[in-house]
């Protein structure tokens, strides 16, 4: 009785018969059961047309195969279920290798059962055809072949089914929904070059496929090189569930494709594993334990929309590009993209600006370019690089989420953001802007009263002889370590050095281009040049010592915070666009008079000197007498050049007129004159204009 299936079709059939099921429930090998009153299936060289479920009155019943376990298939060529009929293989083995299977009329179905049969596969036909409301299952690892499968109805289960057609038609065509189970799950294999159009697509289809993972901890596999078309169905996951997409070329879900994703186990994330995956559909996390991670490398569109629920997760875990995207996050949201990632665009909106509220962290290595919002936080954990202008807008943007973040920043970053750290204004990691001409760091912070402290390392470098901006925008506070190498680096944002380390090579120049003090904690080394750039006012902090860096002044220099104060430099310029200031409140070089100490090379100036009395102790500005001298530049590299003026100092209507005299290594000032200030002369004065008189010692 039976046998393999290999000789079923292959000889061509002797005779054509046609076998009705006569009966309600009932086995399989009693003949009475069958019109004709004999079993079908039994001699594979017979053209065994057989129907379940074509005749008046017989439906909605069950048929259970019962021939002898373990042996060959029964063999049809053609076989057709219908009317609610249920053909139970009862963990025997059925089948043609050239013949078609229908299945027809709701709740009619085929169930697949594990065998012990002599044929690999429990099931085999050519062509299947499954209408609207039937229903293919497998049961404890069933094996189907066919070579073209068109659903409309279900298939489910556990067990694996080999598609074999060839191409370039579609082997697999499902238009209905297709149900993962746990256990083990449900596979598809493409065993030929035809492909697995998993929606549907075809006019005669009013709506798309789906594919169904609900139940929990439910398993869908589908290999293959590649799906015939975009996947433009939906696709609904359950706690634990897996979606294995085993495509060699990858497979897109495009913009009408919907993803829904509801948990109820905590722990339990859904899974997409696989191919490359791109996904510019809809996607909805939800439940009380909402979770999905999503384990194979992907591509999010621009036209990508994903909603999370009230605490639910949304992970990355493989290489993934965010070319853009809506991101809404309910209340305690998140979103971790763990493994490398490049995003260029999108918007993520959290349901306030605290991470409890919603959060977004990049724990991988982040690749940056175009532009992301992110209205509420978002967490910088790995390192990240910048290769083309980028944009980053964010009520708080915690760069170093980590404290040991590194940037590469190789073109053009602007960070508008509250906060670019957690509860504080403070980057802990480290910056990279030394490699090319347009590696630039912009921080607009939203309050213009703000400052950020860059308490991590700040490495900088220029281009050859080309200037290079490489930090911009809001006030910085530098507090951390400054690697200067060669070329001219600038800062153009508003710059303290407090308690900073700062190394400047050889061939290196610090350029500031704003208002910047260096007080004097901070450390200098290397040999190097600190430059006060054209426009831009420093103030040196009493105490303050560049070892032997050098300092070249373009714009206007202050030495002392608050009062007069004492500053040691290697070498000094004073270049014809700059100014020198100096405040005097008494006769001790240092604590009552500014100083600036050249304490190697030479001073060389040009340019403006400016004298400003100050109040001696808080109280009355100090009056000097005609005929004091003050030394304000001590050089043991010798004194060279000139500035353009002797000063004149306009204080309560009178005018002091100084003269500056020039000695081998001093420079000193001396009171020469206090008149009453005319308006012309003070009109003049405080446009810079006096000038004429130089002597040299």
């Amino acid at each position: 009785m039976g046998a393999m299936l290999i000789a079923a079709g292959a000889a061509g059939p002797l005779r054509a018969d046609v076998w009705s099921w006569n009966a309600g429930n009932g086995m399989w090998m009693t003949a009475g059961n069958w019109l004709p009153n004999s079993v079908p299936g039994i001699d594979p060289f017979v053209f065994n047309d057989i129907r379940i479920g074509d005749l008046p009155g017989v439906g909605n019943s069950t048929v259970l195969m019962n021939n002898a376990a373990g042996g060959g298939a029964l063999a049809f060529h053609l076989l057709s279920l219908s009317s609610g009929m249920t053909l139970d293989m009862n963990q025997r083995q059925l089948g043609s290798l050239t013949g078609a299977t229908s299945l027809m009329g709701a709740n009619t179905r085929l169930i697949v059962r594990s065998s012990t049969g002599l044929n690999f596969h429990d099931f085999s036909t050519n062509l299947m055809t499954m209408g609207l409301g039937t229903h293919l299952q497998l049961v404890d690892d069933g094996r189907v072949r066919a070579s073209t499968l068109h659903s409309r109805g279900l298939i489910s289960g556990t067990g694996t089914i080999h598609v074999q057609g060839g191409g370039p038609q579609i082997s697999l065509q499902n238009s209905g929904t297709i149900a993962g189970s746990s256990n083990g799950g449900l596979t598809f294999i493409q065993e030929g070059a035809g492909r697995f159009d998993l929606d549907g697509l075809g006019v005669e289809e009013p709506e798309f496929g789906q594919l169904s993972l609900a139940s929990p901890f439910s398993v869908l596999t589908f290999q293959g090189d590649q799906l015939s078309d975009f996947f433009s169905g939906t696709v609904t996951m359950g706690s634990g569930s897996l979606l294995n997409m085993n495509m060699t070329n990858g497979w897109t879900a495009d913009a009408m494709s919907t993803f829904n994703v509801s948990s109820g186990i905590a722990g339990a994330a859904a899974q997409i594993a696989g191919g490359h995956f791109t996904f510019g559909g809809d996607l909805n996390i939800g439940g009380t334990h909402g979770h999905l991670r999503v384990l194979a490398d992907a591509t999010l569109l621009t036209h990508a929309d994903v909603f999370l629920g009230n605490d639910d997760r949304l992970e990355f875990d493989g290489v993934t590009a965010v070319q853009g995207g809506t991101f809404n996050l309910s209340q305690g949201g998140r979103i971790d993209f763990d493994g490398a990632t490049q995003i260029g665009g999108g918007t993520f909106t959290m349901a306030g600006d605290s991470p409890a509220q919603g959060v977004v962290n990049f724990n991988g290595v982040t690749q940056w370019s175009g532009t992301t919002t992110f209205n509420g936080v978002a967490r910088q954990m790995g390192n990240a690089s910048v290769g083309s202008p980028t944009t980053i807008n964010a009520t708080v943007f915690d760069m170093d989420g980590n404290n040991s973040t590194a940037w590469t920043i190789n073109h053009g970053l602007t960070v508008n953001a509250q906060a670019i750290e957690i509860g504080s204004q403070s980057f802990d990691g480290t910056l990279n802007l030394n490699a090319g001409a347009v590696g630039r760091l912009t921080v607009v912070l939203a309050d213009p009263d703000d400052a950020w402290t860059m308490n991590g390392t700040l490495n900088l470098a220029g281009l050859g002889g080309l200037t290079t901006t490489r930090l911009a925008g809001s006030r910085v506070i530098v507090s951390g370590d400054v690697n200067m190498g060669a070329g001219i680096a600038q800062i153009t944002a508003d710059a303290d050095l407090r308690g900073a380390t700062v190394g400047i090579a050889a061939n290196g120049n610090l350029r500031m281009r704003a208002q910047s003090t260096v007080d004097a904690d901070t450390v200098f080394l290397g040999t190097g040049v600190l430059q006060n750039g054209v426009g831009a006012a420093m103030t040196l902090n009493s105490g303050v010592s560049l070892g032997l860096v050098g300092l070249v002044n373009e714009g206007l220099l202050n030495i002392g915070e608050a009062g007069p104060g004492v500053a040691s430099v290697d070498r000094f310029s004073n270049t014809g666009s700059a100014a020198l200031s100096i405040g005097i409140a008494g006769r001790i070089a240092g604590a009552e008079h500014d100083l600036l100490i050249v304490s190697g090379g030479a001073a060389l100036l040009d340019g403006l000197l400016r004298i400003e009395l100050l109040p001696v102790g808080g109280g009355a500005t100090f009056t000097p007498t005609i005929g004091d001298e003050f030394v304000i530049i001590s050089a043991l590299g010798g004194v060279g050049g000139a500035f353009t003026n002797d000063p004149v100092t306009l204080v309560d209507g009178l005018t002091y007129e100084w003269t500056v005299i020039y000695n081998p290594n001093t420079v000193v000032v001396r009171l020469d004159g206090i008149v009453p200030t005319p308006g012309g002369l003070a009109l003049l004065a405080l446009g810079g204009l006096i000038s004429a008189r130089r002597r040299r010692a």
